[in-house]
């Protein structure tokens, strides 16, 4: 087939422009850089460098995120390991202040040096780094800790993103800190009434025998009350023989509680200490009371002060620990002997309980997330609390207006009712009754605060809606943030309200059925618990120094407070605690660390990569500029040469 002219002279066009072309874009790489400059060129090229750049941007994002987050870590591990040196200075100072062999004037001096630790301590906790609070929690504008120890800030954590998809908290709140739960302290509690050998005048020791002790040689009735650290509770009386020593009371004692579940000892200064063997509970209790006289109902044991070496008479009893609380209008018993049938503290308009509603361990949420062991809130359960629902809660007191009044909330009916000097069904405020098992504390907060106001609903629906918002706005009831239930009179400060619940058959030793609830006991005094309240703690233990209380003493002033040597524990135990929460602020630091380092190796990788994808090799370039260049100038020369041929070439 013959080639025409025109054929030829297309042909060489399309080379030449296709030629003119590589050339064109081989200058534009050298000039650039790089290999393309839009998508249209190379699809391929173009793809993973836009991933790569994602890369790139995603990694900077993220180092610089890292880097705040390491400084605000950093500073927060620096600040609890100098708080850890205060709390290491206060247990120095509370040693010595436990050597029982300072003037007042030594000890005062103590005390206003913890005080001032003290002081320390909460600057410390309110430590900030650029505006922000370490310990705050997720409210890192807000001063965590107030002037009283009281915690203002919440228990949000606050997230680095450290990669794509992936953050790492690096603060400790302070509610981990300050209000958290140390799950490896087994709670301890102890009476403070010791018991004295009244045949030597010196505390009793185990061998010490219950007529030693007593000075009695009658047989004696102890009525033992607690609940264990599944949150079950019992009632038993024990008789024992006077010749029975202290060492068998103690087992008695522990024969109580589910087997092999508690350790009953005796210490030095004559208090009988119940531990608890599983670690992790704070539903462990314990209270007890003795007398010669074998009765039914508790309440009818009545207080007789002797001197020492006089034997006691029957229906008298013998005190295991006081806590000087105002008994029940009902409550006609010794102190030792009422238990839970006693008055709320009152401090102006405001009653408080003294013990913390603790949600049973092994608990689950609707989301079946573990919640045993945690302080009951307006949402939780009672039956998630309570040892059961067998029995009326009893409710007596004084109204915001002066006037007495006694009810009953039936759980043993379902649904649940209320009986007394108010009637009705309790109610859910959307026309639905409410049956035990789904009633909450908010529904008994209400129940109460009704009855202080005088309120009786009119029905399930809006009638109880009504009900407890005129009550809401002469008085509140709530949770505070250790679990205690706190009644507070708006109107009227001081208040002339009283407020006391108890289970209905406390004092009924007839049977072995614990009180299904406890809210303000003369119990034992908590020497170790898992749960952590700093501050309070702290104080309470400054305390101690401040009534210069070495060992623990129900018969003085503030009977409840556990005295400096039981301190030490105390101190030991925050230590521990808090030794944990730092090591969380030291791994939290360390990962940041790593991921900063991390994150900046793979910062150069990526970019090196994405040179590699984008970038031109310049020496490569030229070599094929130069092969373009020759490639092209040889065209223009055969092209040259040809044009010039005519037909007499061809002749």
């Amino acid at each position: 087939m013959r080639t025409t002219l025109s054929g030829y002279y297309r042909n060489l066009q399309f080379d030449q422009t296709k030629t003119a072309k590589e050339l064109f874009d081989v200058t534009k790489q050298i000039s650039s850089g790089q290999k393309i400059q839009y998508a249209h060129e190379d699809t391929s090229v173009f793809i993973d460098t836009v991933r790569l750049d994602n890369e790139v941007t995603t990694l900077e994002q993220a180092s610089h995120s890292a880097q705040k987050a390491l400084q605000f870590s950093t500073n927060t591990d620096s600040t609890m390991g100098e708080m850890s040196r205060v709390l290491d200075s206060m247990k120095v100072s509370l040693i010595y202040a436990a050597n029982e062999v300072h003037s007042s004037t030594s000890l005062n001096a103590i005390a206003l040096e913890l005080r001032g630790l003290e002081e320390n301590l909460i600057q410390l906790a309110n430590t900030s780094v650029d505006g922000k609070y370490l310990f705050s929690g997720s409210e890192i504008k807000t001063s965590p800790i107030a002037n009283d120890g009281t915690y203002k800030g919440n228990d949000g954590d606050i997230n680095a993103f450290i990669g794509s998809g992936i953050t790492q908290k690096y603060n400790v709140s302070g509610a981990d800190l300050f209000l958290g739960a140390e799950n490896d302290i087994r709670r301890e509690v102890t009476t403070n009434i010791p018991l004295l050998d009244k045949t030597t005048n010196l505390y009793a020791i185990s061998t010490s025998t219950l007529e030693e002790v007593t000075g009695s040689a009658a047989d004696q009735y102890f009525y033992i009350r607690g609940t264990n650290h599944d949150g079950s509770s019992f009632k038993n009386k024990v008789a024992l023989p006077s010749t029975s020593s202290i060492e068998e009371l103690m087992t008695a004692v522990e024969n109580s509680y589910t087997p092999n579940s508690v350790h009953v000892s005796l210490d030095k200064m004559g208090g009988i200490v119940v531990t608890d063997r599983v670690s992790g509970s704070s539903k462990l209790d314990f209270h007890m009371v003795a007398s010669e006289a074998d009765v039914n109902d508790v309440n009818t044991l009545t207080p007789l002060v002797l001197p020492p070496n006089v034997p006691v008479p029957p229906s008298v009893s013998i005190d295991f620990m006081k806590s000087g609380l105002t008994p029940s209008s009902v409550a006609t018993g010794t102190e030792s002997a009422i238990y839970d049938r006693t008055f709320f503290d009152k401090e102006g308009a405001v009653v408080t309980s003294n013990v913390a509603q603790v949600v049973k361990m092994g608990t689950l949420d609707a989301d079946g997330n573990n919640i045993g062991n945690e302080f009951a809130t307006d949402a939780t359960k009672l039956s998630d609390v309570f040892a059961s629902m067998a029995t009326p809660l009893h409710i007596e007191g004084v109204d915001i207006a002066g006037t007495p009044f006694n009810i009953d909330i039936n759980f043993n009916a379902s649904p649940v009712t209320v009986s007394g000097d108010y009637n009705y069904t309790v109610g859910d405020g959307l026309g639905n009754d409410t049956l035990p098992a789904d009633m909450t504390y908010r529904q008994l907060m209400d129940v109460v605060n009704m009855a202080m106001n005088g309120q009786t609903p009119a029905d399930n629906d809006a009638g109880y809606r009504a009900a407890v918002n005129a009550s809401n706005t002469n008085s509140t009831l709530e949770l505070s943030y250790d679990g205690k239930l706190k009644f507070t009179d708006i109107n009227n400060n001081p208040s002339s309200v009283e407020l006391s619940m108890y289970d209905a058959n406390t004092n009924d030793f007839t049977n072995t059925t614990g009180s299904i609830a406890t809210f303000n006991t003369n119990n034992a005094l908590t020497i170790s618990d898992p749960k952590t309240d700093f501050f309070k703690q702290i104080n309470d233990l400054i305390s101690a120094v401040e009534m210069e209380r070495i060992h623990i003493d129900g018969n003085g002033g503030s009977p409840r407070n556990i005295g400096v040597e039981n301190s030490i524990q105390v101190l030991d135990d925050l230590m521990a605690h808090f030794g944990s929460q730092h090591a969380v602020a030291g791994t939290q630091s360390q990962v940041l660390e790593r991921t900063v380092e991390r994150n900046a190796m793979l910062i150069v990788t990526t970019k090196t990569l994405r040179s590699e994808t984008l970038d031109v090799d310049i020496a490569e370039a030229s070599l094929e500029l130069k092969q373009l260049e020759l490639n092209y100038q040889a065209m223009l020369s055969t092209v040259s040469r040809i044009s010039q041929l005519s037909l007499v070439n061809y002749l």
